[in-house]
């Protein structure tokens, strides 16, 4: 049994048609794979389908809709089947359905509910549990999952939380509440856009999200389902940013670096600029994704380093202290380690100065100021060392790993020139000279 979760979380009428194509060696009971559909701005609907088949090996069905009067578009989502007591029960991915009409947005999806397609399951320790997903619309409008979001359980009644966790890379969570008379007692799922490294919120308020009530089950896990923030509130926006963010944390657990250094830092949004100052990160546009990794590579180069910067007015393309370069150039650099393609022939930036955008980082115009006074330059430098493109004179390629433990062991370093000291003790003898000219080729002068 599958059950179609169709939600229409537009303000406008949606029709078409929903298929169900199930693999091979599956069908179904009754009722065809096909039925029109027509939901008002708002409307959810279940559609149920009820199919049998082998499951030896989990199976994959898709979920296509196609909107009405638009033949050619159409838009697909994955199915996984999986047997539970003896019925196929179905579970969608992220993979969710949009369908965007010619006319104009559409949105469609397909989606768990709560109790939707699995029953409460016996936890693992015996306590009373949540599971489920959490998921948001990122800048682009495409279903991302909430990773790393904190997770509470507060009773529907009011009071402080019960319980407390955080979602996993995949925006999965399962929670735990400990108590002998938890049993049927009501709790909403509370959302909060940060974790112990990072906290978005708006002066001292964090943005949160809750979801609807839970009753819960002695002994067994409650499947919340697949939880979408809604579009259209301060929260789905301050999503994005946190989204953005979540990549400088996958740029150091990808490699098992050790954060043990890293403290929590705000995000301030809206702020009056976008700068770093006193622990924390002011930004003004939530979709502007490498304006907010540059900021971040602010905080990670104060807190994680030793590293010392001067500060003051400064423009991309012209020269100034070798201290505010070294430290401008880096936090470019980070963003790009966070977000572009190590491997880009063409590496470049979106939003960061508009004034001379795309910011290209491995292709830097010849008009800007030459040496370590300018940021653009390091920057530029410092990903020659890190990227896979070999090109003219760049033929190294050091992992942001190796690059970052050269920056922890640098002492109050602020400059260039300081940080290229590092890297020499630590290079073989044999790598130093090609390291150099990599650097070189952007526009900087080493000794």
């Amino acid at each position: 049994m599958l059950d179609a979760v169709l939600m229409n979380t537009s303000d406008e009428l949606v029709a078409g048609s929903l298929e169900l194509r199930l693999p091979s060696g599956f069908e179904l009971v009754s009722g065809g794979t096909k039925t029109a559909v027509a939901l008002r701005g708002g409307e959810t609907r279940t559609q149920r389908f009820v199919a049998r088949g082998d499951l030896g090996v989990r199976a994959v069905a898709e979920a296509v809709f196609r909107p009405a009067g638009t033949p050619l578009a159409f838009s697909r989502g994955r199915v996984f089947l999986v047997q539970r007591d003896g019925a196929i029960a179905g579970l969608t991915t992220a993979q969710a359905i949009d369908a965007e009409a010619v006319s104009g947005p559409n949105t469609f999806r397909l989606a768990r509910l709560p109790g939707a397609l699995e029953a409460p399951v016996p936890s693992p320790d015996g306590n009373a549990a949540v599971k489920g997903r959490l998921t948001w619309y990122d800048a682009n409008g495409n279903l991302a999952a909430g990773r790393f979001v904190t997770v509470e359980l507060v009773p529907a009644a009011g009071g402080q939380p019960a319980a407390k966790g955080l979602t996993d890379q995949d925006g999965n969570f399962q929670i735990s509440v400990a108590g002998a008379d938890i049993a049927g007692k009501s709790f909403v799922p509370r959302f909060t856009l940060g974790n112990e490294r990072w906290l978005v919120k708006k002066s001292d308020k964090p943005y949160t999200w809750e979801a609807a009530a839970l009753t819960l089950a002695g002994g067994s896990v409650v499947d919340a389902g697949d939880l979408v923030l809604p579009k259209g509130l301060p929260s789905s926006e301050a999503a994005w940013i946190h989204n953005t963010i979540s990549k400088a944390l996958d740029a150091f657990t990808s490699r098992s670096i050790e954060i043990g250094w890293w403290n929590r830092i705000g995000i301030e949004w809206p702020a009056d600029g976008d700068y770093y100052s006193w622990s924390e990160v002011n930004l003004t546009e939530p979709h502007q994704w490498d304006v907010i990794g540059h900021e971040f590579g602010h905080a990670i180069f104060f807190t994680g380093t030793s590293s010392q910067a001067g500060g003051g007015q400064h423009k991309i393309d012209e020269c100034y202290s070798q201290s505010l370069a070294f430290s401008e150039g880096w936090a470019t650099f980070f963003g790009g380690v966070c977000h572009l393609d190590r491997g880009d022939a063409d590496a470049k930036f979106q939003f960061l100065v508009p004034r001379r955008a795309p910011i290209r980082i491995e292709n830097v115009p010849a008009d800007v100021c030459m040496g370590e006074k300018n940021e653009w330059r390091v920057s530029a430098a410092l990903w020659d060392l890190y990227d896979t493109h070999e090109d003219g004179n760049d033929k190294v390629a050091y992992d942001f790993d190796k690059i970052w433990a050269w920056m922890r062991k640098g002492n109050r370093m602020g400059s260039l020139s300081d940080f290229w000291a590092v890297i020499k003790k630590e290079l073989p003898a044999g790598e130093i000279a090609a390291a150099r000219d990599s650097m070189q080729q952007s526009g900087v002068t080493l000794k």
